[in-house]
């Protein structure tokens, strides 16, 4: 897993101070280069391969609104003594930021996914969700945190979770989450959630039927997990699997959570429900690949 070239969007809202905490996370550990790129809304586009770094008055001059001083002293703050660049550019902001992560190959973009206020911080903002369908590379989604203004003392990754369906794409999901997990030193878990497993009122269960079921999928966990060579622990959990899951991995107090994002569909795009789902309940970041 090559983690040389992070890209944070920058649209000067505090829940970015988040993504900029967990990107110094991984970058303090891997000297991986970070970029700083913020998009003015706009006609037409700019050529990512061709724009130079932009000034520290440049990037100033960027920074409106209410909150925009405080972000960008958060930013130096959090993100000092790293390899940093602030780029930019000006047109449609999700489509600018999946040109740049190609044509200047990005690993992994962080970016905010909630808003501030009650009823946003349940919203897949628009340019984070176009990303999300758009991109090749991992994207990494926070949860804001108003306690990250500055230099925090930020606890270094412990637990990575990884939530699978057991479909066609979960082996090269586990396989990105175990070299995820073992290149930080942090213990790996397997979800899983079954619908199925779950007691619904009123509908006659067995519970050793649910046993069985849970024996069952224990058993394909326990091939892949032998398959891929990688051992993680396996959390089975019943319920809808959106959140169900992240429940789960607030159980495990995750400190990332691993999800699929399946291959680009001409007119669903890349996110599905239950990536959504996940998306907007989980008390952790999210890392989709």
């Amino acid at each position: 897993m090559d983690l040389k070239h992070i890209l944070i969007p920058v649209d000067f809202s505090l829940p970015v101070l988040a993504a900029a905490a967990d990107a110094r996370k991984l970058a303090s550990q891997t000297g991986t280069r970070i970029t700083l790129l913020h998009v003015r809304p706009g006609l037409g586009g700019d050529d990512p391969a061709t724009a130079s770094p932009a000034s520290r008055g440049d990037w100033i001059a960027c920074a409106t609104g209410g909150d925009a001083v405080r972000v960008v002293q958060g930013l130096e703050s959090i993100l000092a003594g790293l390899s940093v660049q602030q780029y930019v550019l000006q047109g449609d902001p999700s489509e600018e930021i999946a040109e740049y992560a190609r044509d200047t190959g990005v690993d992994l973009i962080i970016m905010p996914t909630r808003g501030v206020s009650a009823v946003r911080r349940f919203l897949l903002g628009s340019v984070t969700a176009k990303v999300l369908h758009d991109v090749d590379c991992p994207v990494w989604t926070v949860v804001h945190d108003t306690r990250i203004d500055g230099a925090a003392t930020l606890p270094a990754l412990g637990r990575v979770a990884c939530a699978i369906d057991l479909g066609p794409e979960s082996e090269r999901i586990l396989r990105w989450a175990s070299n995820f997990a073992g290149r930080f030193e942090a213990a790996l878990t397997v979800i899983h959630a079954s619908p199925q497993l779950e007691p619904v009122l009123g509908v006659v269960h067995d519970p050793e039927w649910r046993a069985s079921v849970g024996a069952v999928l224990r058993q394909r966990i326990g091939k892949l997990n032998a398959d891929t060579g990688v051992g993680a622990e396996v959390k089975l959990v019943g319920g809808e699997p959106g959140k169900a899951v992240s429940a789960a991995a607030g159980e495990l107090k995750a400190d990332v959570l691993v999800i699929g994002r399946p291959a680009a569909d001409r007119f669903l795009g890349r996110l599905r429900t239950n990536a959504y789902a996940i998306i907007q309940h989980s008390p952790c970041s999210v890392v989709s690949v």
